[in-house]
């Protein structure tokens, strides 16, 4: 049947852009079994565009090969779907493939059907997922742009929707990762990528920071906070000549004149904050920016830059910390300063074990922090006996085991959840998995498992060490040792952890 009487001559609705439009373009699908019908349509859309964006038709001449294509084109935004073809339902079917087995339900359909009794509008609508309906006599051109209008209208605002919705979870899962330098990133990421999108922006986006003053010759000083769209691998490497050299020249240039502009496709944001360090924001545009837009920018990397010197600052200060946790936890053991190295030994065995047993990075960070201070019931007992060589005497080793129970008398008066679990350690670590240590004698799963991974952790440590009496063991044969005591002194389940870990455990040591 011939269809050239579709488009009744209406004037047309809407001005159609007669410019040339370069953005990627609607995706619009002909599923008709009459060539007639392909032919039209495209004749009298030619030349639409909606966003200053065409349209580009895709051709499907029965139901089998509508499927096909809509498996393989996941961005069509409008399918004109007839209904008799191959079969008098076969646009039906069509209509249930793509909404039930591939579960896209953002494509739109339209039904056009010139049997409207073959497939009755009530039915259609109440059980088919479609948009609409037309007769195909009611389709005059003036209708037709109309429903282009809408349809690509919808399809946008559905895909918007969809795209913030996807931004919003990536921001939601990103909150908890921040808790250091690094994982901002991720986070601020993601805020970018939403603030550009409701801004209507491209999504090819850099934010960058220093806490010095740089120049572009020095672009090693670049520190990348964000990236979004195509330069989203910036995220991994600072190295702007990778993916455009021109951003390390646009964040040059903006440094020299110290205050946003714009370049030919492209907006570089300068900004300093209260602290006085400086942040870029490189954003891919050929338009300008509306002011009330730019301030939401600035707001963003304000926030965005102030937050990385926070958490730079706390972990400066973390790392402070266990130094001087380190070097303190030595003194205290000896009653010197030489002891510092093997106590972060020590910590970064307990904390190798502990994670390769499965507790998680807060637990092992814990562990790590708290190990050092193992010995800390050491101080109270005088220099002497600290210092001994040789073997103890009955009166001596009594007095010498007494450290575990000072250490954690003295830990336990703070509340601070790492000082706990350092007492729990000072009292535990010299039980034994059979019960034969002390002060408690204690036995398995009654010890605490910081104290059971910082006793292995301690005594391989300690072998491995020269002391005054004896040459340091290997360490093949410090876990030689240690297999031999498995189940008696150790955890069975730790000594495993430990010895499938040889080569890492070398490398602490030799650090």
């Amino acid at each position: 049947m011939s269809d050239s009487f579709l488009f009744a001559s209406e004037d047309a609705i809407g001005k159609q852009l007669d410019s040339p439009v370069a953005e990627k373009p609607w995706k619009v699908m002909i599923v008709d079994d009459d060539p007639a019908v392909h032919q039209v349509t495209k004749m009298v859309m030619s030349g639409f565009s909606f966003d200053d964006r065409p349209v580009k038709f895709l051709s499907a001449f029965s139901g089998r090969e509508a499927k096909d294509m809509i498996a393989e084109e996941d961005d069509v935004a409008l399918i004109l779907l007839d209904v008799v073809m191959e079969e008098d339902d076969a646009g039906l079917d069509v209509a249930r493939y793509i909404r039930q087995e591939l579960h896209n339900n953002i494509t739109r359909i339209v039904l056009r059907t010139g049997q409207p009794g073959q497939a009755p509008e009530d039915d259609v609508i109440r059980n088919y997922d479609i948009n609409d309906y037309k007769d195909k006599t009611e389709l005059t051109k003036t209708k037709l742009v109309t429903l282009f209008y809408s349809a690509l209208r919808s399809y946008r605002d559905i895909c918007m929707i969809n795209e913030s919705r996807g931004g919003l979870n990536r921001v939601i899962q990103a909150i908890t990762s921040v808790h250091d330098p690094d994982s901002l990133k991720q986070f601020a990421s993601a805020i970018l990528g939403q603030i550009l999108n409701l801004l209507g922006l491209p999504q090819d986006a850099v934010f960058c920071h220093s806490l010095s003053t740089f120049s572009v010759q020095n672009a090693g000083n670049f520190k990348v906070m964000a990236a979004t769209g195509q330069l989203q691998e910036l995220l991994d490497n600072d190295d702007f000549s990778v993916v455009d050299p021109r951003i390390a020249s646009a964040f040059g240039e903006a440094l020299d004149m110290r205050r946003c502009h714009y370049g030919d496709d492209y907006f570089i944001g300068f900004y300093l904050t209260a602290r006085g360090s400086e942040s870029f924001l490189y954003v891919k545009t050929e338009r300008e920016i509306p002011l009330v837009d730019r301030q939401m920018l600035e707001m963003y990397a304000d926030n965005v830059a102030n937050t990385y010197d926070s958490l730079l600052l706390t972990e400066k200060a973390k790392l402070s910390q266990k130094s001087l946790l380190h070097l303190l936890s030595g003194a205290i053991e000896t009653h010197s300063v030489s002891a510092s190295e093997h106590v972060r030994k020590v910590a970064d065995i307990a904390a190798l074990i502990a994670g390769e047993y499965g507790l998680n990075e807060f637990e092992v960070e814990l562990i790590r922090m708290a190990a050092p201070l193992r010995d800390t019931g050491n101080a109270a007992l005088p220099e002497s006996l600290i210092h001994h060589q040789g073997a103890y005497s009955n009166e001596e080793r009594e007095q010498m085991e007494q450290h575990c129970q000072l250490g954690y008398e003295l830990l336990s008066r703070s509340d601070d959840q790492v000082m706990q679990l350092a007492a729990i350690i000072a009292q535990q670590h010299h039980e034994a998995w059979d019960g034969s240590g002390y002060p408690q004698q204690i036995s398995g799963e009654q010890i605490h498992i910081a104290g059971r991974i910082t006793a292995l952790a301690d005594c391989l440590a300690a072998m491995c060490r020269d002391r005054a009496d004896r040459s340091a063991y290997s360490l093949k044969d410090a876990l030689a040792w240690i297999k031999q005591k498995s189940g008696q002194k150790f955890d069975s389940r730790l000594v495993g952890v430990l010895v499938v870990n040889e080569a890492r455990v070398e490398e602490i040591l030799a650090s």
